[in-house]
């Protein structure tokens, strides 16, 4: 009784994220923990870093705040399932008067009841008569109750929906746990995107300035009769290019910015940006098998629906109890003291009194399909935790997979982009000895602008696909110090 009524019901004025989620250092079991690190203030988003933009929006988001009180509706709804087994005192007064006789009374009838959830029942009850107009009457009586059921609601099977609303607060907060998560992912995705808008931006921009300094550099050599005239179609053509890619980079920049405001739910008007000085190495790959054994013990969906069946089960015991005939075994004492309205003295004697209560329903048929019911949503919670195993799993293996190729393909990209610095040096020097032509030299640039983006690209897919397989593990909050109470 004392594991499952042990729960006061806590009132929070702030929201329960703001109570249930700081930013400290969890590392292994036995590692102290570190003071809390605070993100940082809005003021610094112009240049903000990677982890302090995730923790940014695990503080700021307002889909994330909003769904961070359902586990405070679950608390207080498995405080509330606790009503029916909590202490309760009441109290009746009356007037009592029978007509043409002097017996009009006062009546006051105190009464405490408890209820435990293994089954025990406590009542007591006292009333007291006080004669009023010349009524003589004077009593005291003491009434004590004490049963214990032994079948329905006893204490094999006593207290499961108590349970239920336990393992409801537990399912609320590791769903939390995966929303979280998934915003954390995100907003990686979506800081990553912004850092990669905003280095392609310049990298377009210095290709259009060079492709202008080139139409400038045409348009002179046309003049000085160096070059044909038409000549000067191929470079302006590189020029709008140029601006038609630039135009598309600064799209793609303003949208990122949108949806980095979006989830760091940023004013509009404040200035936003990203670290982009260098992009950080990725540390080296996690096991595989050391990903699908976090997945399976520790990601939240995976945690979530092992507790659901086990709150099913938990309901077939609920059905099953409710179908048990009802036997109560139960003691009582009463005493009576005082006078009646003649003046006789009552008898003060102690009446005890013991029996057995039987209930007994005489047909089991809408019980028996209560718990047919139950049963089958326990297969359900069963097939439905096994199948959040084997999604995350895949999932663990998909992210190890991605992984593994886009590694590959920064090292790829890296190359192709020295081949063609090296393809371009090569042109610009037959160019300037007349074995080139210019159509050549500006192809090759294209090709090297096109790589370095190509180049650009792979890392920052490499840098999500880092973030995917700590997210397919379930763990990607605890890599940012965010832990979830």
């Amino acid at each position: 009784m004392s594991a499952r009524m042990g729960r006061a019901p806590r009132n929070r004025a702030l929201v329960w994220l703001a109570c249930s989620l700081w930013l400290g250092t969890e590392g292994a079991a036995h590692a102290q923990e570190a003071p809390p690190a605070a993100p940082p203030a809005l003021a610094d988003v112009r240049a903000l870093a990677h982890d302090d933009a995730l923790r940014i929006a695990a503080s700021r988001n307002l889909g994330l705040l909003a769904r961070s009180l359902e586990p405070q509706r679950a608390e207080q709804a498995a405080s509330s399932a606790r009503r029916p087994y909590t202490p309760e005192l009441g109290m009746e007064g009356a007037l009592r008067e029978v007509p043409g006789r002097e017996r009009r009374a006062l009546e006051w009838t105190p009464t405490i009841t408890y209820a435990a959830p293994f089954g025990t029942q406590v009542r007591a009850e006292g009333q007291v008569t006080e004669g009023i107009s010349g009524n003589p009457e004077s009593q005291r009586t003491l009434f004590v109750e004490l049963s214990q059921a032994i079948l329905r609601h006893g204490p094999a099977t006593g207290g499961a929906e108590l349970d239920q609303a336990d393992l409801d607060v537990r399912i609320a907060k590791e769903q939390f746990r995966a929303v979280l998560n998934d915003l954390l992912a995100q907003t990686d995705r979506a800081y990553w995107e912004l850092v990669f808008a905003r280095e392609d931006v310049a990298l377009k921009r210095r290709a259009l300035e060079r492709a202008r300094t080139q139409f400038d550099e045409t348009s002179e050599n046309i003049r000085r009769g160096l070059l044909a005239p038409g000549e000067v179609y191929l470079v302006e053509e590189s020029v709008v290019n140029f601006e038609e890619r630039l135009s598309r980079a600064e799209e793609a920049l303003a949208l990122s910015e949108s949806a980095m405001r979006r989830l760091l739910v940023v004013p509009p008007q404040m200035p936003l940006g990203a670290q982009t000085a260098s992009l950080p190495d990725v540390p080296a790959d996690p096991a595989e098998v050391d990903s699908n054994a976090i997945a399976l013990a520790k990601h939240p969906s995976v945690l979530a629906a092992r507790l659901a069946s086990e709150r099913a089960r938990a309901g077939v015991d609920v059905d099953r109890n409710e179908a048990l005939p009802q036997v109560d075994a139960f003691g009582s004492l009463g005493i009576t003291a005082g006078r009646d309205a003649t003046s006789a003295p009552l008898d003060d004697a102690p009446e005890l009194r013991a029996g057995v209560r039987l209930s007994i329903p005489l047909y089991w048929g809408p019980d028996a399909s209560r718990i047919a019911r139950a049963r089958v949503e326990v297969q359900q919670r069963l097939l439905e935790a096994h199948d959040a195993e084997q999604a995350a799993a895949a999932a663990t293996r998909d992210a190890s997979t991605r992984l593994r190729a886009r590694r590959k393909r920064v090292e790829l990209a890296a190359k192709i982009m020295e081949l063609a610095q090296k393809k371009l040096d090569v042109e610009k020097e037959k160019y300037k000895s007349g074995l080139s032509t210019l159509v050549d030299v500006v192809r090759f640039q294209r090709d090297l602008d096109d790589a370095a983006s190509s180049a650009l690209r792979a890392r920052v897919e490499l840098l999500t696909a880092r973030t995917g397989v700590l997210a397919a593990r379930g763990d990607l909050h605890e890599s940012l110090r965010i832990v979830v109470r």
